[in-house]
């Protein structure tokens, strides 16, 4: 219809040969929800039980719900169910995955190497991931083994991966043993998932890690320079539970926040700490910043009956209290701006 054409052919028995092509300049005819032009053609073919599948693809300024990609061309060829011959040439350009801008994304296989190249405005990585693949006779699943899963980055340090670490995927469940990375400046971040049917465990423990990893996320204009350490757990239970406990120790660093002046001012400190819980009654938070010069703040929330899965604005109760100990109150321009 209109500017978007699909054609399918080939043959399907206990061996098949099956074609599909897509040609579209407006793909919103075809799926209403996705914006953008795609070309791609895709073959599935071989026996039944092991059919492998092949495609190429070639899109430009597509979108879909909170994904953006302003070019995107790649090939790709599996052995469904198995996973054994794994070919993939992929390579995108200005992405924006929910607001996060990624300037390009490369991926390509070679054997059982599997090569991520991405970057961003702030720092380039590499991720190298090798996995072998272990099918169970009743193929009901499959397990392998990362072998390598290196990150090289100007701006993050070089993280790399201490030892081969199982992976597992079986009857709807996934299990990761516990997987570290340290990096040249001697940081470290282990973790690992545990899926069942009805809920998802996972686990994070980092220690000394540069505080440059969760710059994204604070406020516009507030960085932070130093380290921290950190313990995380949480539970999803499906489908809309969350159960969380996340403990942060700041080391001594500094931290540069906005004035209302439009300057910006620079202030060290000594510790810090950050104590998170969600549960079935609802969200606390804690947290303390100790200045190299004295000053002292404390800051409490208390949501109750919180869940980010189902609650609305609307209808969400909130407490929150901060007290300060100071003898310069410039800092108090970062928590009541």
């Amino acid at each position: 219809s209109g500017q978007s054409r699909v054609k399918n052919s080939g043959l399907y028995g206990e061996t098949q040969d099956l074609n599909r092509e897509l040609s579209s300049k407006e793909l919103d005819e075809l799926y209403p929800q996705v914006r953008g032009e795609l070309e791609a053609k895709g073959q599935i073919t071989g026996d039944q039980e092991i059919p492998v599948i092949s495609s190429t693809f070639n899109g430009r300024e597509l979108s879909y719900n909170k994904l953006a990609i302003f070019e995107i061309a790649g090939e790709m060829s599996a052995d469904l169910f198995r996973w054994q011959a794994l070919d993939v040439q992929l390579a995108a350009k200005e992405l924006n995955i929910n607001n996060n801008e990624i300037l390009s994304l490369d991926i390509n296989t070679e054997g059982e190497l599997v090569n991520t190249y991405v970057v961003t405005d702030k720092a380039k990585a590499e991720i190298a991931l090798k996995g072998q693949v272990d099918i169970p006779k009743n193929n009901s699943g499959w397990q392998g083994t990362i072998l390598k899963a290196d990150i090289n980055s100007d701006y993050y340090d070089n993280w790399k991966l201490d030892k081969p670490v199982p992976l597992q995927i079986k009857d709807r469940k996934l299990l990761l043993e516990t997987i570290c990375w340290h990096s040249n400046r001697q940081a470290s971040l282990c973790a690992s998932v545990n899926q069942q049917q009805t809920s998802l465990l996972a686990s994070i423990q980092m220690n000394e890690v540069p505080l440059t990893l969760v710059e994204h996320w604070l406020p516009e204009d507030l960085t932070l320079d130093g380290s921290a350490d950190a313990t995380a757990k949480v539970e999803y239970q499906f489908p809309d539970q969350l159960i969380a406990e996340l403990n942060v120790s700041l080391h001594e660093g500094s931290i540069n926040y906005p004035m209302l002046s439009g300057e910006s001012d620079h202030r060290f400190y000594t510790a810090g700490k950050l104590q998170l819980d969600l549960d079935n009654d609802g969200l606390k938070a804690t947290s303390e910043l100790t200045m190299r010069n004295g000053d002292h703040f404390t800051g409490t929330i208390s949501m109750p009956g919180y869940q980010p899965l189902t609650v609305t604005e609307q209808e969400q109760p909130l407490t929150a209290s901060v007290r300060v100990n100071a003898k310069d109150l410039g800092l108090i321009e970062v928590f009541f701006p």
